[in-house]
């Protein structure tokens, strides 16, 4: 008899009809559902008609896009198609873990046959449940059934002082954040606990859920480790969920407010009674940024830093991405932050695009070093800015700017010939598959991109990237083809970039080749260009 461990921890006999996990999708080659076999209802929450007529694309979750890609170019070219893993979509938006195979249906080459095995043991790590997002995406997932619900932060103190401290086994560890692990999830409504920082928990929970039973018993797990509790200690802050006056994004602030002021200043910083009060706590806090943000721009405080753009082939940096922070006083600005406070502001990012025009102008000492700017979409559809660029790549600069437009979707496309006009003046463009989504033969030919960045939960699970390995060189070489390379990006371990070495041409980046240096002579591996 074959069983399986779904998400919810139910184990299913799958010899039972109700529970095989083995379906079938015929699908034309646009990628629209044109049939199924198996328990589509079962496993994705709708009956099949309502599948039916949908795009393979509109079912698969953004992470899995460019292997949707992949997919449709076998069904164009009636090939063959190794498994790969792809993350799709239940109705109420669960995301469910796929493996997927596919072939030429004989019967009529406007078709092509997928079979499609369910796997609830697959994780998508590029947005695992122990982060920020995961927890987030709980709550919000919670506060769809039932009004009556609290979110509690649960701090256990310095888990790593266990080991680095006291010096207990890394198994006595183990045991002690499974414990903690188990017990949380007893109290939890949701199927997952979310460790947002070492140490530091949030769960969601029944308004009623008896959070004093639950510290005991943590203080109990805590006291077979460290009695003395020199490293850890037990402390929880709960924030009730009721909001009749926020929308869902602004619960979604306001939830991801409390939980970064969770991860930085500790429980102390949770002094919210409400979801309105936290997300009256982030609209200040934003404000206060942005005006910060603005206040370095005004006094030119913005400094460069880059990270490199590894050719894991060769052994060097392909090139440098520019990050600009601003450097203040008792605090600082990143590149993510930055960009983050000017997503709804395209004035205040257009000042950045600016900034990063003058600054890269200016810069003499990259050699002929090629750099990529990060720039968004509507700042590309000023006249100043544009001006800015074409002034830049008329000055007889010496190496080549690559611009990352963030925000350009495929409908902007052909509404943006500025595009154009920025190959046409030596600039290369860089296009992120997460913004592109699953690209046909056909529309990979017209793409006005030199560069591709892939989203990355491909490279986050070493295994999956393995299994996924034939299908990203296919798509490596068809963008090579192209005149596209592809770039990987999050790369975290070596296991990873020895993966990719494997897919000729393809390019990555990623904590694994350490922190951004402030020019190429200080990059710990050759750069292209820098003698």
């Amino acid at each position: 008899m074959a069983q399986i461990l779904t998400s919810t921890g139910e184990i299913v006999d799958t010899d039972d009809a109700a529970n095989d996990p083995s379906l079938q999708f015929l699908i034309d080659i646009g990628g629209r559902i044109v049939s199924s076999q198996g328990n589509v209802e079962r496993w994705f929450g709708m009956p099949p008609d309502l599948l039916h007529g949908r795009f393979l694309s509109e079912v698969s979750h953004t992470d899995s896009q460019i292997l949707v890609s992949e997919v449709l170019y076998k069904a164009a070219m009636q090939e063959e198609m190794d498994e790969i893993v792809l993350f799709m979509l239940e109705l109420e938006g669960d995301v469910v873990g796929c493996r997927v195979i596919g072939n030429p249906f004989p019967r009529d080459p406007r078709y092509y046959h997928l079979d499609v095995t369910v796997d609830p043991g697959l994780e998508r790590t590029g947005n695992a449940q122990d982060t920020k997002t995961g927890l987030v995406d709980n709550v919000i997932r919670a506060m769809k059934g039932s009004d009556d619900l609290g979110m509690t932060f649960v701090s256990v103190g310095d888990v790593h002082g266990l080991t680095d401290e006291l010096g207990i086994s890394q198994t006595e560890l183990d045991t002690f954040k499974q414990q903690v692990g188990s017990r949380l999830l007893q109290a939890s409504i949701t199927d997952e606990v979310s460790e947002v920082d070492p140490g530091k928990y949030g769960l969601v929970h029944e308004a009623s859920e008896d959070m004093d039973s639950l510290a005991s018993d943590l203080r109990h797990y805590i006291g077979d480790v460290d009695p003395l509790e020199r490293v850890l200690s037990v402390g929880t802050a709960t924030v009730p969920l009721a909001s009749g006056a926020l929308d869902e994004a602004e619960i979604r602030s306001a939830i991801s407010h409390a939980v970064d002021e969770f991860i930085v200043a500790g429980l102390e910083a949770v002094i919210f009674d409400t979801l309105d009060d936290s997300h009256a706590a982030w609209i200040d806090k934003q404000a206060n940024r942005k005006e910060l943000l603005a206040d370095a721009l005004d006094k030119r405080a913005l400094s460069v830093v880059y990270q490199l753009v590894v050719d894991p082939r060769a052994g060097k940096a392909d090139h440098l991405l520019a990050e600009f922070r601003a450097d203040l006083e008792d605090d600082g600005l990143g590149a993510a932050e930055i960009i983050a406070l000017t997503k709804g502001d395209p004035r205040l990012r257009k000042r950045v695009d600016l900034e990063q025009c003058r600054n890269i102008s200016e810069r003499k000492d990259l050699g002929a070093v090629s750099v990529a700017l990060q720039i968004g979409i509507r700042s590309l559809l000023d006249p100043k800015l544009l001006r800015s660029l074409l002034n830049i790549a008329q000055s007889g600069i010496n190496q080549t700017v690559i611009l990352r437009i963030e925000g350009l979707t495929p409908e902007l496309i052909p509404r943006i010939p500025a595009l154009q006009t920025l190959r046409r003046s030596g600039f290369k463009l860089a296009l992120f598959s997460s913004e592109i989504g699953a690209i046909t033969a056909e529309s990979l030919a017209n793409l006005p991109a030199d560069y591709l960045l892939l989203d990355p939960s491909l490279v986050r699970d070493s295994q999956m990237l393995r299994q996924s390995l034939p299908s990203l060189k296919s798509l490596a070489t068809r963008c090579a083809r192209a005149g596209i390379r592809v770039i990987f990006s999050g790369v975290t371990d070596g296991e990873a970039v020895k993966l990719l070495t494997a897919i000729p041409g393809a390019l990555a980046e990623g904590t694994y080749f350490g922190e951004p240096v402030t020019g190429p002579n200080s990059a710990p591996m050759p750069v292209c260009g820098f003698a």
